[in-house]
């Protein structure tokens, strides 16, 4: 009985070290490092692990491929959030506290950060090497995968997608309160469906962008809410601007208690 404890213990070990040898890799360099080219041997030598240890854990490559990919789709969909969204989002309220007491000055301090917060949040994404291999493990499922394999993945990035969705949602919503602002009453769904829609609206812009990032990555000229000065605005930002416009509106018993970024 010992003995089994003892060994089941170093395979659970031995499957720890090598997945994260083989995460490290996806880590630096995306999925572009081609699991094709990644050879055992290398993995199981940086791992420090014995060859028969894993030999007997996976039995072939394509096995340890299998857990990777989940290893992959877990890295991916569990780091799609933005961690710089709302302090960028605070940091323009701070700058605008004079906008924020009047019902003109909220529309134009939430227009100001959709213009700045979606513009970095759409450049970020195209470098996450998370979501590059989210959107990788995504497409994958598209292919002629045996189902056993599939629902695997279709389970670690389900978990994850609905992770990242509740805490978009969350912080849409923290802004809306913050900036005196409620949802209009058209749809059903509230901020979790405004959150999908803008995520894919992002995500959309991110995969046009392989093809066309002279439309993608252009900024475009536009007004301010009350007309009096046109900035940059990119697809992005001008895209969830619609979306912000379809779901949200002004809360008229709003009062504020306190400047939003003041702290």
């Amino acid at each position: 009985m010992n003995e089994l404890m003892h060994s089941n213990a170093a395979l659970d070990e031995t499957q720890r070290r090598m997945l994260d040898v083989a995460m490290n890799q996806v880590r630096m360099r995306g999925l572009s490092v081609g699991f094709g080219d990644l050879r055992l041997e290398d993995v199981i030598e940086a791992a420090g692990v014995s060859r028969s240890s894993a030999v007997r854990h996976w039995g072939s490559k394509s096995a340890f491929i299998e857990d990777l990919l989940v290893e992959v789709a877990l890295f991916g969909a569990g780091n799609l959030t933005d961690s710089d969204a709302m302090s960028t989002a605070l940091a323009v309220a701070s700058s605008h506290q004079q906008w924020q007491t009047t019902q003109v000055g909220r529309e134009m301090l939430m227009s100001e950060i959709i213009r700045t917060t979606l513009e970095n949040n759409y450049f970020s994404t195209l470098d996450s090497v998370a979501w590059q291999s989210y959107l990788s493990i995504s497409a994958t499922l598209l292919t002629a995968m045996p189902k056993s394999k599939r629902q695997r993945l279709e389970s670690a990035l389900l978990a994850g997608n609905s992770r990242f969705i509740d805490e978009m949602a969350g912080f849409y919503e923290e802004i809306a309160n913050l900036l005196g602002f409620r949802l209009r009453t058209e749809f059903d769904g509230g901020f979790r469906l405004f959150a999908t829609l803008a995520s894919s609206l992002v995500e959309g812009l991110a995969v046009r962008h392989q093809s066309n990032p002279g439309i993608t990555d252009e900024l475009y000229l536009g007004d301010t809410p009350d007309g009096s000065a046109r900035h940059d605005w990119s697809a992005a930002s001008i895209g969830f601007s619609a979306l912000y416009r379809t779901f949200l509106e002004l809360d008229p018993t709003f009062v504020p208690s306190q400047q939003v970024g003041s702290q």
